[in-house]
């Protein structure tokens, strides 16, 4: 029994050393997580799983560490964080918990259930599903037109 834990012990050991030349960039989180992920928040808050697997897949690809919206969006989910901070506050409100902006567990929590609140409008991407694909508008952000294109997969 011993034996068996020494060898466990080593083996987890192992798998958390990453070599120094590997940047966390370039790490590839398993889609199959944010998939199980997107499958439980979608049905716990009543919404398509479709939806807000293809939202995260159009906003970052599935990517942690995406920015987008010249450096505005953050995360797996594109969130900005003055949009976080009264969405989470709406969370909070109804479930008693304090979400990570950080944390691609927590954005994808927060889509899934701003999505059930009818907030999704709150993502271009989500617009774009919802307007069969495309959606086009002015940024003033960015100072920029864009047309956003997002698909369901047939």
């Amino acid at each position: 029994m011993f034996l068996k834990n020494i060898i466990s012990l080593l083996l987890l050991c192992s798998l958390l050393v990453i070599p120094q030349s590997i940047s966390l960039a370039d790490l590839k989180i398993d889609e199959a997580l944010y998939t199980t992920q997107i499958n439980f928040f979608s049905n716990l808050y009543g919404v398509d799983n479709r939806i807000v697997d293809k939202v995260i897949d159009c906003e970052s690809d599935y990517n942690p560490l995406a920015k987008g919206d010249g450096g505005h969006s953050n995360g797996i989910a594109q969130i900005q964080k003055p949009t976080w901070d009264w969405m989470e506050l709406q969370y909070f409100k109804e479930w008693g918990e304090h979400l990570d902006y950080q944390s691609s567990h927590d954005q994808i929590k927060l889509l899934a259930y701003q999505i059930s609140k009818g907030n999704g409008i709150n993502w271009t991407t989500y617009r774009a599903l919802m307007n069969g694909g495309t959606y086009s508008f002015w940024s003033k952000q960015n100072n920029k037109y864009y047309t956003i294109v997002c698909k369901l997969d047939n």
